[in-house]
């Protein structure tokens, strides 16, 4: 493995590197990386964001049909669903932004015991995973060129386990 530092070969089971003494398992984000996470980030903050202020005016305006409407209560689902969904993207967002806070990314050698995707209405996701890494959300090109059972050095997000680069060993 190459240092990417200061270009010192070292031994693949090395941790650190001779010439340099920095880590060889992480490496620096590329803008490609960062601009994923700010964009992972922030987006969702702002889609809540939007989502809360239709509600306060759906509330302002099913307040003129006075107490005795059904929107009262219809309301309290909605502050349900703004809560839950709230939780949901702090939780990304807390993710994505300690990956940016580290700054780095992480490459491990691993073995993928298996591919899959997991498909709902709106999205579909890729997901592989790998002995001593875990679960790890990848593209859909990576996901066509991973094969089970093989062992590639991964590029992940530490937080996000967002995969980057998969290189066959």
């Amino acid at each position: 493995m190459i240092c990417l530092y200061c270009n010192t070969k070292n031994h693949a089971e090395d941790e650190v590197c001779l010439g340099c003494g920095k880590s060889l398992n992480k490496l620096p984000f590329t803008s490609e990386q960062r601009a994923w996470h700010i964009v992972n980030a922030f987006v969702p903050l702002v889609g809540v964001g939007i989502f809360f202020f239709m509600i306060q005016t759906f509330n302002q305006v099913a307040s003129g049909f006075g107490n005795n409407s059904s929107f009262g209560q219809f309301s309290i689902l909605w502050w349900v669903f703004i809560a839950v969904a709230a939780i949901a993207v702090g939780i990304s967002l807390y993710q994505n932004l300690m990956d940016l806070i580290g700054g780095v990314t992480r490459a491990h050698t691993a073995k993928l015991t298996r591919k899959y995707r997991s498909s709902s209405r709106k999205s579909r996701r890729y997901v592989a995973e790998f002995e001593q890494i875990g679960k790890v959300n990848i593209r859909f090109d990576a996901y066509q060129q991973l094969e089970d059972g093989a062992v590639y050095k991964v590029t992940f997000s530490p937080n996000t386990k967002r995969g980057w680069e998969f290189e066959k060993q």
